[in-house]
């Protein structure tokens, strides 16, 4: 396997350059994707863009037509860009993610965009390198759902972000329990050091550099989820991608276990973004 990078590279366009494209385009030629909660979106849209909220798009990007130039967007740009890239990893190639969201779309200056940028990750081969690698990861998304969970004053919020916290540790033992049940190895400091960055989460983000973009925000609870649902739709996409390179028939069903477990946190975020938005 060859994971050059967890993120897929996307390409960006502004609010005007859409309205641009939108104005100028066939309307069977393009396609507005919303991916966004129903709450959000019944709010107010961009006329003729189509729901296809993030903790669903996995599931339902076998109903957009990849000839199409597609355009995905959210409120403020977050969402969108890990919606492009995992549409992209699925083949479609004419993808843009809207920089700004549907703020910018109506004039509104964003206080920032998160943009985590490359992480690149090479020569991952062993079964062993993949497991340690998914432990490091799940530890850093640890540590930033504890620390985003001092960040919000919302009760329900914070137990929302223990749950997480509670799953990550979850899926650390089991990955530990699968690479001991495999390779009779134990989950050492050395293994991890040398298969995963240090500080890093789900997605390749520096925990660091996610808290102080979310210390930056006008909205810590919105943009917490947001975040959230960034990490755990990259983080499902590269599972996916390991399973797929995997031959281990113990190591593919742990995967496959991990993969199911991101789509339900997808969904978890999801609906309950969309419950304190309405």
């Amino acid at each position: 396997m060859n994971i050059a990078d967890i993120f897929t590279k996307v390409n960006v366009i502004s609010a005007e350059k859409t309205k641009e494209l939108v104005k100028n385009t066939p309307q069977d030629e393009l396609e507005i994707i919303d991916v966004r909660q129903p709450a959000e979106y019944e709010r107010g849209h961009i006329t003729g863009a189509k729901l296809m909220p993030m903790s669903t798009l996995s599931d339902n990007a076998e109903k957009l037509d990849a000839s199409k130039t597609i355009v995905t967007y959210c409120r403020s740009g977050v969402r969108s860009r890990s919606a492009a890239a995992l549409l992209k990893r699925k083949g479609f190639e004419n993808i843009f993610s809207m920089t700004g969201g549907i703020e910018a779309w109506h004039g509104n200056v964003a206080s920032g965009e998160y943009d985590a940028g490359l992480f690149l990750i090479e020569g991952r081969k062993t079964v062993e390198e993949f497991v340690a690698l998914a432990w490091g990861l799940e530890e850093g998304a640890r540590v930033f759902y504890s620390r985003a969970r001092e960040l919000v004053e919302d009760a329900d919020a914070k137990d929302l972000l223990s749950t997480l916290v509670k799953a990550e540790e979850s899926h650390k033992a089991s990955l530990a329990k699968t690479l001991n049940r495999i390779k009779e190895k134990e989950m050492t400091d050395d293994l991890i050091k040398g298969s995963s960055p240090d500080n890093i989460m789900e997605g390749g983000i520096s925990v660091e550099k996610a808290i102080e973009w979310l210390g930056n925000q006008e909205n810590n609870l919105i943009s917490v989820l947001e975040l959230s649902m960034h990490l755990e739709a990259n983080s499902l996409d590269l599972y996916m991608k390991i399973y797929d390179e995997l031959e281990n028939d113990i190591a593919k069903k742990v995967f496959s276990g991990l993969v199911e477990e991101e789509k339900t946190h997808l969904e978890r975020l999801g609906n309950f973004l969309d419950r304190k938005i309405t």
